[in-house]
């Protein structure tokens, strides 16, 4: 005989319609550290809410980091001590990606209405992203 199947844990992403609107609410872990260890799914979740406005955001594991500036520039950096892919997700209006150090240029792939560009990200270091429209 087999058990019925237990959901366990504890909601880290809390939405609810409010008046016109949408009320977020992010559970933060008692041991705050706790959030560099979340999954990929569940951090892609939060990076959706969060970057929902802005023209670039990640879908990456822990420890990689996205910040961004008004002139279609951005960092990508990692603080991984491992190797991983990072796909980062644009605007449609954005055709390419240039690391503005070494010139290269990534090629992205439609998805919807937007443009999902894959790129290696490597432990303790950063890339600097201008977007090519």
């Amino acid at each position: 005989m087999t058990s019925p199947a237990h959901t366990t844990g504890t909601p880290i992403l809390h939405s609810a319609r409010y008046s016109k609107g949408v009320l977020y609410v992010l559970t933060i872990p008692q041991a705050q550290g706790d959030l560099y260890s979340l999954p990929a799914d569940v951090l892609t979740a939060i990076r959706n809410v969060v970057c929902r406005n802005m023209y670039v955001r990640l879908e990456a594991p822990d420890q990689v980091s996205l910040f961004v500036y008004d002139n279609d520039t951005f960092i990508v950096e990692s603080f991984r001590e491992s190797t991983g892919t990072a796909r980062i997700v644009t605007d449609r209006r954005i055709a390419g990606l240039r690391d503005v150090v070494t010139g290269r240029e990534l090629i992205g792939q439609p998805r919807g209405d937007k443009m999902v560009f894959e790129t290696i990200v490597r432990p303790g270091t950063y890339t600097v992203f201008s977007a090519v429209q």
